[in-house]
């Protein structure tokens, strides 16, 4: 555990949309219209909330991608409460798509950038119930551009572990909210509820020592108050009440290489009024 507390970690965020299959989420480069997964869900300052995907700029469709950077200062136990201090960073890309790596290599700018320090505190109440509450703020901006969105978040959340026959099972709930303000301009705002649960069990492989788990998971989200949509986004506002099923793998215990934690992998599948995507899941789905 002490191995754990001054480790800086880094992930993909549990909202990562990226390209599996053709027309997910994969920013448009041609004058082809966009599908519904492909038009901008939001302002790209609320990207840090709601994970990668396709967002507008001043009119332009911009992919953007979220790196949950975090340092856990002091787990928490039941007699003391733990602090981690949370780094989110998102980075986008004007007509920029993750195949593109592999064709052209990395983009040689950065469009879009964010940056939102926090600090969670969290207690353990009982052996299962991880109760946690937690607040961000920090900057939006546009690379070559002066304005700056000054972005803040906070809310609480819950996690409960449990068996559930061969099973280890895991309950999450988390309420969400977030607001983006811009000198001189209205405050846009959004409010977030989710709930998911995920089901583990133990396989016979193993790696780096650590027994290799996998299981199915289902998560709600409901937007009480959603993001103001883009004025380019010629399509719908992003869905109130979205749910995704899918499944991940991954070790039981957190395996580290060089200190940066391995994360799980996997997939899934995300409906909702308008909406039909898949997205491929690195680190916990929710």
């Amino acid at each position: 555990m002490k191995q754990r507390v001054r480790t800086l970690t880094l992930g993909i965020g549990v909202a990562v949309f990226v390209v599996t299959a053709p027309g997910i989420i994969w920013a448009a480069t041609s004058a082809e219209p966009l599908s519904q997964s492909q038009q901008p869900i939001a302002n790209f300052a609320f990207a840090s909330q709601l994970g990668a995907g396709v967002y507008s700029v001043n009119g332009r469709s911009v992919q953007i991608y979220r790196l949950p950077f975090h340092w856990e200062l002091r787990p928490p136990t039941e007699d003391s409460v733990g602090l981690d201090i949370t780094l989110p960073v998102t980075l986008g890309f004007y007509g920029y798509q993750v195949q593109d790596v592999v064709t052209e290599g990395l983009p040689e700018s950065i469009d879009t950038y964010s940056f939102l320090p926090g600090l969670e505190v969290s207690r353990m109440v009982g052996p299962q119930w991880r109760l946690a509450a937690f607040a961000e703020i920090g900057i939006a901006a546009v690379h070559g551009q002066s304005g700056r969105n000054l972005i803040y978040d906070g809310g609480v959340r819950a996690q409960y572990e449990f068996r559930l026959g061969e099973f280890h099972a895991r309950y999450g709930s988390e309420f969400l909210y977030a607001a983006s303000q811009v000198p001189n301009e209205l405050k846009d705002s959004m409010t977030r509820l989710s709930n998911g649960v995920d089901l583990r069990h133990h396989t016979a492989m193993s790696m780096r020592g650590e027994t290799v788990d996998f299981g199915p998971y289902l998560l709600n989200e409901w937007y009480p108050k959603r993001p103001t949509p883009p004025p380019s986004s010629p399509g719908p506002p992003m869905a109130a009440v979205q749910w995704e099923v899918g499944v991940t793998i991954g070790t039981a215990q957190t395996s580290y290489l060089w200190h940066v934690p391995i994360p799980r992998i996997g997939v899934g599948y995300r409906f909702g009024a308008d909406l039909s995507v898949f997205r491929l899941v690195f680190g916990s789905a929710f």
